[in-house]
C-alpha cells in the first residue's frame, strides 16, 4: 500500500517495521516466534539472542550499545538546532543511562 500510495512516511514505516521482523528473526532463541503460525508450527531458534548470554547476548547488547552511542554522536554533530539535539539525547538516555549506571550491557534487566 505504501508503494502504492507513493507516500515516503508510509514507505518508511512499512520498511522500519519489516527490518524490525528481520532482526527479530535473526536474534532470538529460546523465545523465537512461530513465524509461519497458524499454517506451522515451527519456528526459527536463531544461534544468536540479543539477551541471553549462552547464546552471545553479552557481546551483542555491547554492539547494540556502541551502536547507540555512535549514532547518537553522530546525529547530534550534524545536527545544528540544540533542539534536535535534545530530542536525540532524549531518545538515547534510556539505552545508554542504565549501562553507564550498571556496567552491563543489559541495563537495569533481571536487577531486583
Amino acid at each position: 500500500m505504501a508503494i502504492w500510495r507513493r507516500s515516503v512516511i508510509l514507505r518508511t514505516f512499512a520498511g522500519a517495521g519489516l527490518l524490525h521482523a528481520l532482526a527479530d528473526f535473526l536474534t532470538h532463541h529460546d523465545d523465537a516466534r512461530r513465524q509461519f503460525w497458524p499454517a506451522s508450527e515451527w519456528a526459527f531458534r536463531s544461534p544468536v539472542s540479543y539477551w541471553d548470554a549462552r547464546f552471545y547476548g553479552t557481546a551483542f547488547g555491547m554492539f547494540g550499545v556502541a551502536l547507540v552511542v555512535m549514532l547518537t554522536v553522530i546525529l547530534c554533530w550534524r545536527l545544528r538546532r540544540w533542539r534536535d539535539r535534545v530530542l536525540v539525547l532524549a531518545v538515547a538516555a534510556p539505552l545508554i543511562v542504565p549501562v553507564l549506571m550498571t556496567g552491563s550491557p543489559h541495563g537495569l534487566h533481571g536487577m531486583s
